[in-house]
């Protein structure tokens, strides 16, 4: 069973705590953010989400419980900060994801908590998606059998993308894991994903980078339609 610290008060953070029980998750709800490093070092947690903080603040908290992990002699684990407004260049730094509150919904929000955790534990060692398939440890990309060479801002893109498994991931919490030291910034998330359909072959390739209105971007695989029975045919000879 794995524990989720969760630190905020208030209706969001009650509602993210009773969906990670629903989900399985055993949760230690902490209402001040002041509690949440004593919360972590009392048990061991597998991942910790800071609510209702501003961003600065978060960062702030999660270097202070860090560095009390790291004194206790226990790993480093994911956090989340769910937070009203986009962190700037000097918040960002010391947390490895922001997610802007209202940009999705809690489905999206418990994804991405998982894909963080099965990151920590070191799994999987191997992504697949249709007829695409990459490996974080090699760093190699696959489409239908066939090497695929990308640049590396373009793999950890698509890695972000592939660990999602066809959910759709905010722009904020692309843009924010992959510069996590820069502000949010549409056009430059743009040059990447535009890049990255290239790479894959475009709206011909067998699996493309599609954007899902109002919730972001997601992989998605091509139909194809089965063929019309060809009424006017002239029937074989019996």
């Amino acid at each position: 069973m794995r524990w989720i610290l969760v630190a905020g008060n208030g209706p969001r953070a009650t509602a993210i705590s009773r969906r990670l029980r629903h989900e399985g998750f055993r949760v230690s709800a902490v209402d001040e953010p002041g509690q949440a490093v004593a919360g972590l070092c009392a048990r061991p947690h597998e991942g910790a989400l800071f609510v209702g903080l501003t961003p600065a603040h978060a960062a702030s908290l999660s270097r202070l419980a860090r560095a009390a992990l790291s004194a206790r002699g226990a790993r480093s684990i994911p956090m989340i900060a769910v937070c009203d407004t986009a962190p700037d260049a000097a918040a960002a730094d010391g947390l490895p994801l922001f997610w802007q509150a209202g940009a999705a919904d809690e489905s999206l929000l418990l994804a991405q908590l998982r894909a963080l955790l099965r990151r920590a534990d070191g799994y999987p060692r191997h992504h697949r998606f249709g007829a695409l398939g990459l490996d974080p440890q090699r760093a190699r990309v696959s489409l239908d059998g066939q090497s695929i060479a990308l640049r590396p801002m373009e793999f950890r893109l698509l890695n972000l993308l592939i660990e999602a498994q066809g959910r759709p991931v905010p722009p904020t919490i692309l843009a924010g894991s992959l510069w996590p030291d820069r502000p949010y910034c549409r056009e430059r998330l743009a040059v990447q994903l535009h890049h990255l359909r290239r790479r894959l072959g475009g709206k011909s390739a067998p699996v493309r980078v599609q954007r899902v209105k109002s919730l972001g971007y997601a992989l998605a695989t091509r139909r194809i339609s089965p063929k019309r029975p060809d009424t006017h045919a002239t029937p074989p000879a019996l």
